[in-house]
C-alpha cells in the first residue's frame, strides 16, 4: 500500500484546520444556552432592582419563543417574535423589556453574520440602558459585548477591544470574576488579539483567563472550553511550544469522550490538530496516523 508523504497530508489539513479554526472562532459570537433570567442579571440576585411589572417581558409567548430561536442559533426565525414583543412593550414603556430585546434583535443579526445590523441594534440598546439603568447595568454590559463582536468582524480592533473591556468590567462588577459571561468577555478579548491584531501573547493571556473559569463551570456544554484549548493548542504551536500543544489537545479529547454528545466534527478537528504538532515534532509516522483517524471521521461524517 502507497503512503501520502506526509508533508502533503500536513499540507491538506493545515489549511483545513486554519479554515476550521477561523469559522469556530466566528462562531464563539453567538449566545450558547444563556437563559433570558441570567442575561439580565436576575437569576438568583436578590438584589436586583427591576420591579416585577419591569421584568413581565420574561413570560411574554413571543420574546420566550425567540429567545428558545436564539439558544438554536436560529436568528433569521427569532427576529418576527422579538418584533411583536417589541411592539408590546413600547406600548406599555417597558424599557428593561425594550432594551432586552433590541439587545437580541442586535444578537439576532450578528448569529446572522450581518453585523452591520447587530452594531446598529447594539449600540441603540446601548444608548436606551444608559439613560434609563446606567452603564454599570447588566443590559450595557451584554450591548457593549455584542458591540465589540461586530467591530471585531470589522478589523476595528482599538473599538472591540474598548468595548469588550467595557463589557468585562461590568460583568466582573455584577457576577464576580467566575461566570461565563465573564469568561466570554475574556474569549473574545483574546479574539481580537488572536486574528485582528496577531497579537498571540496578549491573546493567550486572555484564553487563560477565560480556561480558568470555563474549567470550573458545571455546564453541560463545553464547547466553549473546548475553543479554548483550541486556542490554546494552536498558539502554542505557532510559539513552538509543542509539548504543551499537545497537553490542550489531549484535554480536547478528554472533554469529547466524557460529553453526552460527543460532536464529531471537533473529534475530527483534533485529530488534524494532534497530527499537526506531530509533524512539527518530525514525528510523521504518528502524525499519520492522526490523519488517517481525522480521515476516516470524515469519510464517516461526510459520505
Amino acid at each position: 500500500m502507497k503512503l501520502h508523504h506526509p508533508a502533503n497530508l500536513f499540507g491538506i489539513f493545515m489549511c483545513v484546520a486554519k479554515i476550521t479554526l477561523f469559522l469556530i472562532s466566528c462562531n464563539q459570537s453567538e449566545s450558547e444556552g444563556i437563559s433570558s433570567e441570567e442575561s439580565l442579571g436576575i437569576a438568583g440576585n436578590a438584589g436586583d432592582k427591576s420591579s416585577l411589572k419591569e421584568l413581565s417581558f420574561l413570560q411574554d409567548t413571543n420574546y420566550r419563543m425567540a429567545d428558545s430561536l436564539l439558544n438554536l442559533k436560529e436568528g433569521e426565525k427569532a427576529i418576527p417574535y422579538l418584533e411583536k414583543a417589541l411592539e408590546r412593550f413600547q406600548n406599555d414603556s417597558n424599557y428593561r423589556g425594550i432594551v432586552s430585546i433590541i439587545n437580541k434583535l442586535g444578537l439576532s443579526y450578528i448569529t446572522m453574520r450581518e453585523f452591520s445590523k447587530g452594531l446598529l441594534y447594539s449600540k441603540q440598546a446601548a444608548e436606551i440602558a444608559r439613560k434609563h439603568y446606567g452603564e454599570n447595568d447588566t443590559l450595557s454590559a451584554d450591548a457593549f459585548y455584542q458591540i465589540g463582536l461586530c467591530y471585531d468582524q470589522e478589523y476595528k480592533a482599538d473599538s472591540a477591544l474598548d468595548y469588550h473591556q467595557k463589557a468585562l468590567r461590568i460583568q466582573q462588577i455584577i457576577y464576580g470574576n467566575m461566570h461565563k459571561k465573564v469568561a466570554d468577555s475574556y474569549l473574545a478579548i483574546g479574539n481580537v488579539y488572536n486574528w485582528v491584531l496577531y497579537d498571540v501573547y496578549n491573546a493567550s493571556d486572555n484564553y487563560y483567563a477565560a480556561l480558568r473559569i470555563l474549567e470550573k463551570l458545571p455546564s453541560l456544554n463545553k464547547e466553549k472550553l473546548i475553543r479554548c484549548y483550541y486556542n490554546l493548542a494552536v498558539i502554542c504551536q505557532e510559539i513552538g511550544e509543542l509539548d504543551k500543544a499537545l497537553t490542550y489537545e489531549n484535554e480536547i479529547l478528554n472533554v469529547l469522550d466524557n460529553q453526552i454528545h460527543n460532536k464529531m466534527i471537533f473529534k475530527e478537528i483534533t485529530y488534524t490538530l494532534i497530527a499537526n504538532t506531530y509533524f512539527y515534532k518530525n514525528d510523521f509516522n504518528t502524525s499519520i496516523e492522526y490523519y488517517k483517524k481525522a480521515i476516516h471521521l470524515n469519510q464517516t461524517n461526510y459520505t
